[in-house]
């Protein structure tokens, strides 16, 4: 999930520049092999971390729902 992370601190980047807050970048990413049928991923703000279920999902899906994961946690450092 190393890479996923690198693609997500890009977003970061390409969104809010070189001068974004720090914080946006202190989280971490978690594959969980449970399939959930209520959601497919999680945003823990105590830990700030960015948790993946239903890896059997196509990649660009896998990827959306990280960047909407990444929105929740980028809402929370701005609290």
């Amino acid at each position: 999930m190393k890479r996923l992370k690198e693609v997500l601190c890009d977003v970061i980047r390409y969104t809010y520049g070189n001068n974004c807050n720090p914080k946006y970048y202190n989280f971490t990413v978690e594959v969980s092999e449970k399939n959930l049928s209520t959601k497919h991923g999680h945003y823990e703000p105590w830990t700030r971390k960015i948790i993946i279920f239903n890896t059997y999902r196509d990649d660009e899906k896998i990827i959306v729902m990280t960047i909407h994961e990444l929105a929740h946690h980028i809402d929370d450092c701005n609290s």
